[in-house]
């Protein structure tokens, strides 16, 4: 009944705003959560991670993502090394859903959201007391993070692209992720994880749009951006850290050395290694044939 009454009111809300006023990225979703599924205390999006003390921001760290490409490490050593602390801000399915419990931005009958509000509270929850500001943009978050980009536009922004090479491990862990829930080591799997052919070739190719997305998205808006790959992040911790925030490098390690990560590796490689071999035997041999002769 409540989603039936914010559909009915998001009707005509657009329809005296008009469609130039608002669009559905204005909205938080109408779908609920997964039964039976929940968003852990460790999760950086609890209220345990705002910043006590209401700081102005000067700077902002855009961590742009796609999933599973190491960006929640990323944005744990960022944590861990006092910068900020980076998060899907803009991921509205689960996380802003989980903000607006506590921030308050969007009307609770049609769901729609104050973008002004919502970026005053993030600001003021969300930033450092070095003045850093961070957001972990995934390419699907783009179209909502435009919606409020010019809201953070007085600050000086910092823009870091995150890769990784090997897409055949990232689109195994993403498909296991979207099949458990288990998104980190502190989630609750809700079911089991069956390999799927077709699955992981398209979590291939969406990964593969979203970091052309990015890409596009950065020339279009004339933005200088870092490249970083998941493989260089994992050689060198202290060192990209540094490197992306203008920290000694010496500093930076000491303040990893001293904390606890809260980032857990999950314990199934060993059959995403099985399932890789799956995958590439598999596509050996339906595409090896398939390409044309040149």
């Amino acid at each position: 009944m409540k989603n039936f009454a914010r559909r009915v009111r998001r009707k005509l809300d657009k329809a005296v705003g008009g469609a130039a006023v608002a669009s559905d990225l204005d909205y938080l979703p109408i779908a609920d959560m997964q039964e039976g599924w929940s968003i852990p205390e460790e999760d950086f999006i609890s209220s345990r991670f705002d910043f006590a003390q209401e700081t102005p921001p000067k700077r902002l760290f855009l961590l742009l993502s796609t999933p599973r490409s190491g960006s929640t490490w990323l944005s744990d050593l960022l944590r861990r090394s006092s910068i900020s602390i980076p998060h899907e801000y803009f991921q509205a399915s689960q996380y802003m859903q989980v903000m607006n419990e506590r921030w308050h931005f969007a009307d609770p009958d049609s769901g729609r959201i104050e973008w002004s509000v919502f970026a005053s509270r993030l600001r003021a929850a969300r930033t450092g007391e070095n003045g850093w500001l961070a957001i972990n943009l995934h390419g699907s978050h783009l179209a909502r993070f435009s919606r409020a980009a010019t809201m953070f536009s007085d600050l000086s922004w910092t823009v870091v692209h995150l890769r990784r090479d090997d897409l055949v491990s990232q689109a195994l862990s993403w498909c296991e992720a979207r099949a458990t829930r288990k998104w980190a080591a502190s989630f609750e799997a809700a079911s089991e994880w069956a390999y799927d052919y077709d699955k992981v070739e398209q979590a291939i190719a969406l990964l593969q749009r979203q970091n052309l997305l990015i890409e596009t998205w950065i020339r279009a808006n004339g933005l200088e951006a870092t490249t970083i790959g998941f493989d260089q992040l994992k050689a060198e911790p202290a060192g990209t850290v540094a490197g992306l925030t203008g920290l000694e490098r010496e500093h930076v390690q000491t303040m990893l050395d001293a904390s606890h990560s809260s980032v857990v590796r999950q314990s199934s490689a060993q059959m995403r290694d099985v399932f890789r071999q799956r995958f590439e035997e598999e596509f050996l041999e339906r595409e090896i044939n398939s390409l044309p002769k040149l």
